[in-house]
C-alpha cells in the first residue's frame, strides 16, 4: 500500500496520469509504504527499493528514509547525506524536476529490532525541504515503482560492497539492479548499491545528467557497472566512431577519480530484432558486432576494465528458447532482467551460486535455467561461433587477412577497408551492399599458376554482409588470392571491393629502429634470403590491391596467377578512386609528368590515399599493421640519422638480398625490382624500393626506401605509379 500524508492536515492532491503520484506535498509529508507480511523476525535484514521523480519545480528536493520499529520512526544514520547548501539537511535521496526528465533511483537496507508477527512492515519518504509540487512513483513495466523484501534464509553476511549501477532502458527494465542486490544478499554479500538510469542515455550524455554525475561523485565504490546505450559498441566495432571511444574514457576517467580502487565494468549487452537488428540484419552479426565492440574498447581502455558477456547469456538461452525479451522484442523481459543479473553477480564476485538463490519472482524452473546459463558463461570457455564464422574464426576489418592454417574464416564484406576515407577522397561512404562474391586470381609466387584457385581456398559465398570461404579444403597451401565483391549474384557485373588473402603458415614480427614490422614483404611467403618466394607482391602509391611480383631472385620473370590479367593502360581515369575500386587487376601506368596513376598532373594528386590522420580504407596492410610513414628507416623516425647503412646493412650478391642483424635476429630485405612507371616489370634483382605512406619533397613523388647493390637510401623519394614493395609495419 502507498499513501501520502501531511501531518499539517495539508491538503493532497493525487494523480496517475504519469504513475501514482501526490501534489501539494510540503516540508514534513511523507509517501507511506506498507507492505504486508507473515512475519519478519528481529535482526532480519529488509531492503527497500523505489524510483521517485518530481512533478513541478518547487517539488521539495530533500528527502529522508524512514522505518518504524519499536513504536518511532528511524532513520540509517550511516546513509544519510549532507546537503551542500545547508549543513543542517541530513537527506538520504533527492529529486528535481531536471530538464533531462530523469528519475531518482534509490534503495536503502536496515533491520528491525523487533520482530513484525502479522502486520505490515511500514516505510517512509519524508520530506525535509519546502514546495507546493508534488512526486510521482513510475509505474510503467520498465520502472520498479517500489520493492520491498526481507531474506528469512539468506546465508550470513561475509563482505559488503559498494557498487555503482550506470545505465539506461537496458538497466531499469524490470530493476536489474535491484535484482543483482537481492541475489548478492541471499548469496551473503550486502550490497550497498547506487543506481542512476535513464532510458536512451549513452554515455555521453549520462557525463551531462546531474544525477549521473552526482552518483559517480559519491565515490568510494568497489564497482563500478556501466551499461552504454545498447548499440554503442556495435557501431564502434563497425564504424570506429571516435567519440564513443572518447565518452568511455571519460565516463572512466571520472569514475576512477573519485573511486581510484574501483573495479570498472563494462556490460556487453545483447542482440534484439528491434529496428532490423539494429540495421545489421540479424541476430548473429549483432550479437558479433556487441562481442566484438566491447573487446576493442577494453582495449583501447585498459585490460584493467572487465567486460560482462551479457550478451553471451542471451544468445545461449534464445537457443534454449527462454523469452529473454520484453513484448517491445527490444527490452528485458523478468527473465533477461533476471539473465543480466546472475550474470553481473557471477562475474562481479566469481563464485558459483548456493542453492539459496533468489529466483526474483521468476518461475523456479526458468530461473534456474537461467542461473546454469549464467554459470557457463561466466566459468566455462564457451567457443562463441556464428553462421557467418563457421566454425572458428572472424576476423576484423582490414584489406589483407593473413590465414596460416585450413579452415573455414570469414571476413567482413559490409564496410571498405577499416572505413576510414582519406582526406580529399571523392568516396562519400564506406558501407557495401554486394550480392555476390568470388575469387579474381590466385598465386603460388612461383613460375606455376595454381591449377584452380579451390587448391588455395573453395567454397566463396556472401553470407550475411560476410565472405566465407574455407582454406586448405585438401590440404593447406601457401600462396596469395584476391576475392571480389560484386553487384550482383551472378559475379558477371560491377566489383565493388577486393581483398587479399595471404595464406603463409609462419608470419612473424622482428623489432628494429624503435619499431615492430612483419618479417618479410606483403605477399611474401617465406623470409628466406635468396629464396624467389622472399619478394613478395607489388603495389602503386595510395591503392589497396596488390600486382604480381617476380618468381626469380634475379630475372624479371612475372609469378604466374590464375585469372587473366588486363594489359597496361596509360589512361589516367577521369574518377580514380573509383576506377581502381572496380579494376583491382588493371595497372595504370603513367610517364608523363606527374608520374601518378592517380592524376595527370600534380594540382590534382591526393597525398593522403594511405596516410591520413592514421591508416586509412586503401591501405594494404593486415588488421593491426600499416604502410610504414616517412622516415620509418631513419633514426628517430626523423629526417636525420639513417637507421639502415651500407655497413650495417650489407648487400648479399648471392641472394640478392640486403641483411641487417642483431643478436639472433636476421632482418632480410630482398631486392625484389618493380614494375616502372611505365608499367613494365623491371630491376629483379638490381633495386628494391619500399613504399611509405607520405608524399615526397617532390609533389609527382612519394617518399622510399631504395636499395641497390651498391647503396642504401632511407629518404629516397620516387614515381607513384610504378609497383613497389610493401613492409607493414605495427600500427
Amino acid at each position: 500500500m502507498l499513501c501520502a500524508v501531511s501531518p499539517s492536515g495539508r491538503t493532497l492532491t493525487y494523480t496517475t496520469s504519469t504513475g501514482p503520484g501526490v501534489a501539494n506535498l510540503a516540508k514534513g509529508d511523507y509517501l507511506l509504504y506498507a507492505v504486508p507480511t507473515k512475519g519478519v523476525a528481529a535482526g532480519e535484514q529488509i531492503d527497500f527499493m523505489c524510483t521517485i521523480a518530481a512533478l513541478a519545480e518547487n517539488s521539495p528536493k530533500y528527502w529522508i528514509f524512514e522505518y518504524w520499529d519499536n513504536g518511532k520512526w528511524n532513520s540509517v544514520e550511516s546513509s544519510l547525506r549532507t546537503a551542500e547548501e545547508d549543513a543542517s539537511i541530513r537527506y538520504s535521496l533527492y529529486c528535481k524536476l531536471l530538464t533531462s526528465a530523469h528519475n531518482t533511483t534509490f534503495t536503502q537496507s536496515f533491520t528491525l529490532s523487533q520482530p513484525v508477527e502479522q502486520g505490515c512492515v511500514k516505510v517512509r519518504l519524508r520530506a525535509l525541504s519546502s514546495g507546493d509540487g508534488g512526486v510521482r512513483i513510475p509505474s510503467a513495466s520498465g520502472y520498479m515503482g517500489m520493492y520491498m523484501i526481507n531474506y528469512p534464509n539468506a546465508a550470513p553476511i561475509t563482505d559488503t560492497k559498494r557498487v555503482l549501477f550506470v545505465g539506461n532502458s537496458f538497466t531499469y527494465y524490470y530493476g536489474t539492479a535491484f535484482m543483482f542486490k537481492e541475489i548478492a544478499r541471499t548469496q551473503g554479500h550486502q550490497v550497498d548499491a547506487v543506481i542512476s538510469v535513464k532510458g536512451g542515455q549513452e554515455f555521453a550524455e549520462h557525463l551531462n545528467l546531474e544525477l549521473s554525475c552526482d552518483a559517480i561523485r559519491q565515490g568510494n565504490y568497489d564497482y563500478a557497472i556501466l551499461q552504454d546505450t545498447s548499440p554503442n559498441p556495435a557501431i564502434y566495432a563497425d564504424q570506429g566512431t571516435a567519440s564513443i571511444l572518447e565518452a568511455c574514457k571519460q565516463i572512466n576517467a571520472l569514475t576512477l577519480t573519485y573511486s581510484p580502487s574501483c573495479q570498472i565494468v563494462y556490460e556487453r549487452t545483447w542482440a534484439c530484432p528491434y529496428d532490423n537488428y539494429r540495421g545489421y540484419g540479424s541476430y548473429d552479426k549483432l550479437d558479433y558486432l556487441l562481442k566484438k565492440g566491447t573487446e576493442m574498447l577494453q582495449q583501447e581502455l585498459s585490460e584493467d576494465v572487465w567486460v560482462s558477456p551479457i550478451g553471451l547469456g542471451f544468445r545461449l538461452g534464445r537457443e534454449q528458447n527462454l523469452e529473454l525479451l520484453y513484448t517491445d522484442n527490444r527490452h528485458q523481459s523478468r527473465v533477461g532482467a533476471y539473465m543480466k543479473a546472475c550474470i553481473n553477480y557471477l562475474f562481479v564476485y566469481k563464485s558459483r551460486f548456493t542453492s539459496a538463490v533468489s529466483d526474483c519472482a521468476v518461475d523456479a524452473t526458468v530461473a534456474q535455467k537461467v542461473r546454469d546459463i549464467a554459470e557457463r558463461v561466466v566459468f566455462e570457455d564457451v567457443e562463441e561461433v556464428y553462421d557467418f564464422d563457421t566454425p572458428t574464426t572472424t576476423i576484423d576489418a582490414a584489406n589483407c587477412y593473413i590465414i596460416d592454417k585450413a579452415g573455414e574464416y570469414s571476413i567482413r564484406a559490409d564496410v571498405m577497408g577499416n572505413g576510414n576515407i582519406p582526406e580529399g577522397s571523392a568516396i562519400t561512404s564506406y558501407e557495401l551492399a554486394g550480392k555476390g562474391a568470388k575469387v579474381l586470381w590466385s598465386s603460388y609466387n612461383t613460375t606455376t599458376a595454381p591449377a584452380s584457385d579451390a587448391e588455395l581456398i573453395s567454397n566463396v559465398a556472401l553470407n550475411n554482409g560476410f565472405i566465407t570461404f574455407t582454406a586448405g579444403a585438401n590440404g593447406f597451401k601457401e600462396g596469395n588470392v584476391v576475392i571480389a565483391l560484386y553487384d550482383d549474384a551472378a559475379c558477371t557485373g560491377n566489383i565493388l571491393w577486393s581483398w587479399h588473402i595471404w595464406l603463409c603458415e609462419d608470419v612473424k614480427e622482428q623489432s628494429y629502429n624503435g619499431q615492430v614490422w612483419l618479417d618479410r614483404n606483403l605477399g611474401a611467403l617465406t623470409a628466406e634470403a635468396g629464396n624467389p618466394l622472399t619478394l613478395g607482391l607489388l603495389y602503386q602509391f595510395g591503392r589497396k590491391d596488390p600486382f604480381r611480383g617476380a618468381a626469380a631472385i634475379n630475372s624479371n620473370t612475372v609469378a604466374a596467377t590464375t585469372g587473366s590479367w588486363p594489359e597496361v593502360t596509360t589512361t589516367i581515369p577521369s574518377s580514380p578512386e573509383a576506377y581502381a575500386i572496380a579494376n583491382p587487376m588493371q595497372l595504370i601506368a603513367n610517364n608523363g609528368s606527374s608520374k601518378d596513376w592517380f592524376a595527370s598532373s600534380t594540382a590534382s594528386q591526393n597525398h593522403a590515399l594511405w596516410n591520413s590522420q592514421g591508416k586509412t580504407m586503401y591501405d594494404p596492410c593486415p588488421k593491426g599493421y600499416r604502410v610504414p610513414e616517412r622516415y620509418a628507416w631513419n633514426v628517430g623516425l626523423t629526417s636525420g640519422t639513417a637507421f639502415f647503412t651500407t655497413a650495417n646493412f650489407p648487400y648479399d650478391s648471392t641472394t640478392y638480398c640486403r641483411t641487417y642483424t642483431d643478436g639472433d635476429m636476421v632482418v632480410v630485405y630482398p631486392i625484389a625490382g618493380c614494375t616502372s612507371a611505365a608499367g613494365a616489370y623491371t630491376n629483379v634483382g638490381v633495386k628494391g624500393y619500399y613504399r611509405t605512406a607520405s608524399q615526397g619533397s617532390t609533389a609527382k613523388y612519394a617518399d622510399i626506401l631504395e636499395l641497390t647493390t651498391s647503396a642504401v637510401d632511407t629518404s629516397s623519394a620516387n614515381y607513384r605509379s610504378s609497383g613497389y614493395s610493401v613492409r607493414c609495419v605495427k600500427e
